[in-house]
């Protein structure tokens, strides 16, 4: 009988404790925002995520005006349920290669500030990580060009940036 009553409460308190609990939003002061890495040791930058294969590039053409591309944000802090805004701005840096040129803001992508793009850069609530696109477009203007796009987060008044490590991305991509 003492065998059969440990085993009922041992199966009661194992199932009390796989309650399945949801992770909430982010509030309160201590809310942090930054890139999640899939590569943290061998890319000294954020890669972009749900890629169709690995180092692919976007490329865009006559026939195809624009290519998106995704990059995931990991929300740290405090639950919460209300969404949050997160911002991006593109700064220059040194070109990876000599042949690459730097992105230009409504040219060669949408820009962060556009308002095509405040939907995209809103985390819903109750959510812990969110993937945010970048969208690259068509330039007629030019026959054809490789281009870098560096961009970083921005604290908001939601969010402020996590670890600065974490904090900055780069796209490349091409046209023909």
């Amino acid at each position: 009988m003492k065998k059969f009553l440990i085993i009922v409460l041992c199966c009661t308190f194992w199932c009390i404790a796989c309650t399945e609990e949801r992770p909430g939003y982010y509030e309160g002061e201590n809310n942090w925002v930054q890139f999640y890495y899939l590569w943290p040791v061998q890319n000294p930058y954020i890669a972009p995520v749900h890629l169709p294969y690995e180092g692919y590039m976007p490329s865009l053409n006559s026939t195809k005006l624009q290519d998106t591309v995704y990059f995931r944000l990991h929300l740290i802090g405090r639950k919460s349920n209300q969404p949050r805004k997160v911002m991006f701005e593109s700064y220059e840096t040194e070109m990876e290669y000599s042949y690459y040129e730097p992105a230009v803001a409504n040219v060669n992508y949408i820009a962060f500030d556009d308002p095509l793009m405040k939907p995209y850069l809103t985390i819903p609530g109750d959510s812990a990580y969110v993937n945010i696109p970048v969208i690259v477009k068509y330039n007629p203007a030019i026959s054809s060009g490789y281009f870098q796009l560096d961009f970083k987060l921005i604290d908001t008044e939601d969010l402020v940036v996590g670890d600065t490590c974490l904090m900055k991305g780069r796209l490349k991509f091409s046209q023909w």
